[in-house]
């Protein structure tokens, strides 16, 4: 699960890595599985765009900036914590 198997679109990991400065390998591995089960969602409602023509899932710029924003909202400072990520980092979305 842990990109095995999955296409990821790269477009979006300036962000990704910009936001994710400091954090430990667990944290990096939870938002790529949480990204999976975002493109899955999306694979389930009908979006046939986040299915590879193999059968596989592809995971795209949007799902992983999705699950980040949900890793590194306020209500997940428990999971961040067991993850290692940094005490006093400030996770923050950029301004649109």
């Amino acid at each position: 699960m842990y990109r095995r198997g999955l296409e990821v679109d790269v477009t979006g990991l300036d962000e990704v890595m910009t936001r994710t400065e400091g954090v430990t390998a667990s944290l990096l591995k939870e938002l790529l599985r949480r990204a999976t089960v975002v493109a899955a969602k999306r694979s389930g409602d009908g979006r046939g765009d986040a299915e590879t023509p193999k059968g596989g899932l592809r995971v795209s710029a949007s799902d992983l900036i999705t699950a980040l924003d949900e890793l590194l909202a306020t209500r997940s400072a428990m999971t961040r914590t067991l993850l290692g990520s940094p005490a006093k980092q400030v996770h923050t979305a950029p301004a649109v």
